[in-house]
C-alpha cells in the first residue's frame, strides 16, 4: 500500500514538474512531496534505508540549490531534468521484481578475539593522524585551495589513497570491534579512539569525507540486531553534531581560519520557509553545472561512454600517463569559466557523466540506478540482522556512498573503491572469518 502511494505521489510530481514553468513552485512542491515520501518509507520500514538516504541527499544537495538559485538560461530545464531523473530513480526502486539470494553466512571472531587488536587499531589511528596532520593544519589556516597547491595530489598516490580510505573506514571498524566483539554498550571508548580522525577531517574543511567517517561510525554503533536503524535521541544528537560541524566547516573551508574572521552571515530578506531551510543545507552547484552541460551538448557531440569510463583508469598517475583525460567536472568548467586552481573540480550530480555520455537516453540508466538501489537496500537489511557480521561495516560505508553518489558518482565511487580495499585488508589481518556450511535462500518481493 505504501509503495503504491509513493508511486502515485511520484507520478503526480513528475506531471506537475513537466507542466509548470515556475521554478519556485516546482522546487517547493518537490520539497513537500519528497519529504512525505521519506516519512512514508521510514514508517513502513521502521528503519533508515538507502532509499531515504538518496532522497535526503537529493534535497540537501540539489533541491536546496534549485530553491535558492536565480532563474537563468537553461536553469529551469536543468531543474526539471534533475527532478524527473530523481523521480525515475524512485520508480526504479519501486519496480516489482522477485529473485533469490544465496548467501553464505560468515561469522567473524567466533570464540576468543586476539588481544592485540586494540593496539593495532590505535596504531592505525596514529598512522592516519601523523600522515594527515600537516595538510590539515595548512588547510585550516590558509584554506584548502592553498593546501592543494602546497601538497601535490599526484605524489605517492597509492599511499595517499590508503591513508584517506583509512580515515573513512577505521572509525566504523573500531565501533564494530567494541560493540560486536567486546559487547560494549557504551560508545565512549570507540568515540574517543576515533576522535583524532574526526578532528583532522573537520579541520581539513571537506565535509563529505567527514560524512563517510562519522556517518559510518554512527550506523555501526547504533544499528540494532533486528536489522533496523531507528531514530533515537542518541542518534539524532550525534547527527545534529555532524550537521553543525558541516556548517562550521563550510565557513572556513575556502580561505581557512584567516578567511573565517572576515566572513559575515548573510541576512535572509526572503521570509519563505523553503529558502530558509535550503540556506541551511549544502547546495553544491549541481543545478548550475547541469545547465552548463545541457548548453554545451546542444552544439557538441556526447561522449558515448568516455565520461563514466574515467572510473576504469583514475588510478593511473599522471607521471605515468601525462595525457590522461580529466573528469567531466574538471574540463567542462574550464571551457566556460576561469579562475580555478589546478586541482579544482565541480560536481555534476548523479546524472552528470551519464548525460554527457548518452544525453536524454541516460534516463534509462538512471532507472537502473533505482533498481540497483533496491537490491542494495535488501543487502543492507540482511547484513544488519546478522550477529557479528563484519559486513555491517561495509553497509555503514554504503550509507555515505549513496549520499555522496547523488552529488558526484565518479568521486564517490573512487573513494568507495579505496574503502573496499582497506576494509578487505583489515578484515584479513585482524578478523578471522569462520564460514559455516549454512546456505540461506531468501526471497524478496
Amino acid at each position: 500500500m505504501v509503495n503504491y502511494i509513493i508511486f502515485l505521489l511520484t507520478t503526480i510530481l513528475s506531471a506537475f514538474t513537466l507542466m509548470s514553468d515556475n521554478l519556485q513552485e516546482i522546487s517547493e512542491v518537490s520539497l513537500f512531496v519528497l519529504s512525505i515520501i521519506i516519512a512514508l518509507d521510514y514508517f513502513k520500514n521502521k528503519s533508515l534505508t538507502f532509499f531515504q538516504t538518496w532522497i535526503i541527499s537529493f534535497i540537501f544537495i540539489i533541491l536546496s540549490e534549485a530553491i535558492l538559485i536565480n532563474p537563468g538560461e537553461n536553469i529551469l530545464n536543468a531543474v526539471k531534468f534533475l527532478l524527473l531523473a530523481n523521480n525515475i530513480v524512485i520508480i526504479g526502486y519501486l519496480f516489482p521484481a522477485k529473485f533469490k539470494v544465496r548467501k553464505k553466512i560468515s561469522k567473524s571472531l567466533l570464540g576468543k578475539s586476539p588481544k592485540y587488536i586494540p593496539y593495532i587499531l590505535v596504531f592505525l589511528v596514529l598512522i592516519y593522524a601523523l600522515s594527515s596532520l600537516p595538510r590539515a593544519f595548512v588547510t585550516f589556516n590558509m584554506g584548502r585551495d592553498y593546501a592543494a597547491e602546497v601538497f601535490n595530489k599526484e605524489y605517492n598516490v597509492i599511499l595517499n589513497s590508503f591513508i584517506s580510505s583509512l580515515g573513512f573506514v577505521l572509525p566504523s571498524i573500531i565501533a564494530f570491534y567494541y560493540k560486536e566483539i567486546k559487547l560494549k554498550k557504551s560508545i565512549i571508548i570507540p568515540l574517543i579512539l576515533s576522535l583524532p580522525i574526526f578532528a583532522i577531517l573537520f579541520i581539513e574543511g571537506t565535509r563529505f569525507p567527514l560524512l563517510f567517517s562519522f556517518g559510518g561510525f554512527l550506523i555501526v554503533s547504533q544499528a540494532s540486531y533486528s536489522g533496523k536503524i531507528s531514530l533515537n535521541i542518541k542518534l539524532v544528537s550525534l547527527l545534529f553534531l555532524l550537521v553543525i560541524s558541516s556548517w562550521l566547516m563550510g565557513q572556513f573551508r575556502s580561505g581557512g581560519l584567516k578567511g573565517f574572521e572576515y566572513k559575515q552571515a548573510e541576512s535572509l530578506t526572503d521570509i519563505r520557509l523553503s529558502k530558509r531551510l535550503a540556506s541551511m543545507m549544502s547546495p553544491e552547484g549541481v543545478v548550475d553545472m547541469t545547465a552548463m552541460s545541457m548548453t554545451y551538448f546542444e552544439s557538441n557531440p556526447h561522449t558515448h561512454g568516455k565520461s563514466i569510463a574515467f572510473l576504469t583508469y583514475f588510478w593511473v598517475p599522471r607521471t605515468v600517463w601525462p595525457d590522461k583525460p580529466t573528469m567531466l567536472g574538471h574540463w567542462m568548467i574550464r571551457k566556460y569559466r576561469s579562475g580555478f586552481g589546478e586541482g579544482h573540480s565541480s560536481s555534476f550530480g548523479f546524472t552528470g557523466e551519464l548525460f554527457a555520455d548518452f544525453g536524454y537516453f541516460s534516463l534509462f540508466f538512471v532507472f537502473l540506478l533505482g533498481v540497483l538501489l533496491k537490491r542494495v537496500d535488501m543487502y543492507r537489511a540482511f547484513q544488519l540482522a546478522q550477529p557479528m557480521s563484519y559486513s555491517k561495516i561495509l553497509v555503514a560505508m554504503m550509507f555515505s556512498y549513496v549520499f555522496f553518489f547523488v552529488r558526484s558518482p565518479v568521486t564517490s565511487s573512487i573513494n568507495f573503491i579505496g574503502i573496499l580495499l582497506v576494509y578487505s585488508l583489515i578484515r584479513r589481518l585482524l578478523f578471522k572469518k569462520l564460514d559455516t556450511k549454512t546456505v540461506i535462500k531468501n526471497s524478496f518481493n
